[in-house]
């Protein structure tokens, strides 16, 4: 029977890696969960380099994301990050198809339309229910047609709201 190995590298928020002349980079950005690591292909010695960004869960093309762990207002930083450093390179998510960098700011539109949404409402004195039954329209209007809608849109307005209010409870995130 065989044992599970300790790692022998580990980072904080940021490492290299190389295969052969290959560059790897690691990259932590907060966001979907407390340990989200975006990994790219973009260095090395090789003509014509790859330019891959493997997203995991940071980027979901037209699907409705899980907010159960997110915190949206670092979830939308990072993407605002993650474009900065990668630009225009193929973009391999967690969630549908590979993207380009213009669905990166597609799905930071619909986080960034969730988080004015939500605030409005919460403004307009709505809470609960009656904030979901309020912004959900408007959400179907524009991404009803994306993956697992019926699954996470009104748990995504009531994540949000608790985000937004400082009630929401998220799993421990070590200081970057």
């Amino acid at each position: 029977m065989q044992s599970l190995t300790l790692p022998t590298v580990v980072y904080d928020s940021h490492i290299e890696l190389y295969l052969g002349s290959r560059r790897i980079d690691v990259r932590y950005y907060p966001g979907h969960t407390g340990g989200d690591s975006v990994v790219s292909i973009t260095g090395g010695l090789h003509q014509g380099d790859a330019h891959v960004v493997f997203c995991g869960d940071l980027l979901w093309k037209e699907h409705i994301p899980n907010l159960i762990d997110a915190t949206t207002k670092a979830w939308v930083e990072s993407l605002d990050a993650m474009q900065k450093d990668y630009g225009p390179s193929t973009w391999v998510p967690g969630h549908g198809g590979v993207a380009n960098a213009q669905d990166v700011l597609t799905f930071r539109k619909y986080l960034a339309d969730l988080r004015t949404g939500v605030r409005r409402e919460q403004a307009a004195g709505k809470s609960g229910d009656a904030l979901v039954q309020a912004l959900l329209p408007e959400l179907k209007s524009n991404y009803g047609k994306w993956g697992f809608f019926s699954d996470y849109a009104a748990a995504d307005i009531e994540q949000t709201a608790q985000e937004m209010l400082g009630t929401k409870r998220l799993p421990p995130n070590p200081e970057r």
